[in-house]
Parts: C-alpha cells; structure tokens; sequence
C-alpha cells in the first residue's frame, strides 16, 4: 500500500467526490533572503507554521537549485479499486463515507479484486474488512 497520504486524497477527487480539507498545504517558492517576508505574511494572516526552527527548517531542505519548470501532462492515480480497499482498512468514518460516494460514481468497479484483498487484509489485521464492504454496498443500493 502507498503511504503518502496525499495520493490517496488526489484519488478521491478522481474516484470520488471532492470535499473540503481541514488544512492546506502551502510551498512558497522563494530562496531563504524571503523568509523574513513569508514569516511576517504568515503571522498577519495567522497561520500556524508546523516547524518549530522556519530557518533551520529552509536551509536543510532548500533543494531545487536548478530546478526547471516542467508542463506535467499525465499524473498516475491509484485505481478505483485499490483506493476502496485502501479506505476500507483504514477504516475511520471519514474514509467508509469516502467508499459509498466512489461506489456510487464509479460503475465499473472489479469487485472480486476488491473482496480478494479485503479477504488478504483480513487475515493480516484479525478484522472482518469483507462483511464491512458488504454492508456498505447493501447501503447504497447495490
């Protein structure tokens, strides 16, 4: 399974149904003389900065010297199926709530792939992913 996070939220917007994140994340592209400038924006828009060090923070990643601009024409999603699968195990109510929206606008899901993956996933984590997705479906109509 991937574990950036971020990937499996740009899937719901193509599997799913887009919703409001509790946070943003924000890359400002300036090199370290602008930090100064970024802090003080930050704190009059009152953000919350998530590093205790903002400079200590910008000179070690600081990275893309000689970074070129590039027009990105494809970007790879995870499928349908494993981003209901990858909802299902997680299992928090956010994600079960995800899984009824992508059912209901995908039409063509591989449901024996899913069930052979919740039913892998089942032994490993001793908990019943299979009967959860059953339900879920017999929720919605299908």
């Amino acid at each position: 399974m991937i574990k950036n996070k971020k990937i499996w939220e740009q899937a719901v917007l193509v599997h799913g149904e887009p919703r409001l994140p509790k946070d943003i994340d924000i890359t400002v592209g300036l090199n370290i003389n602008g930090l100064e400038k970024i802090l003080k924006i930050a704190k009059k828009l009152r953000f919350r900065l998530f590093v205790l060090d903002p400079e200590k923070f910008v000179k070690e990643t600081v990275a893309l010297k000689r970074a070129n601009k590039t027009k990105i024409t494809y970007i790879n999603f995870a499928s349908v199926e494993d981003l209901i699968i990858h909802k299902i195990v997680s299992g928090r109510e956010r994600n079960i709530e995800d899984v009824k929206k992508i059912l209901i606008k995908n039409k063509n899901v591989d449901f024996d792939y899913v069930l052979n993956w919740l039913k892998n996933f089942e032994v490993i984590l001793e908990e019943n992913l299979v009967q959860k997705f059953l339900n879920l479906k017999r929720e919605i109509g299908l």
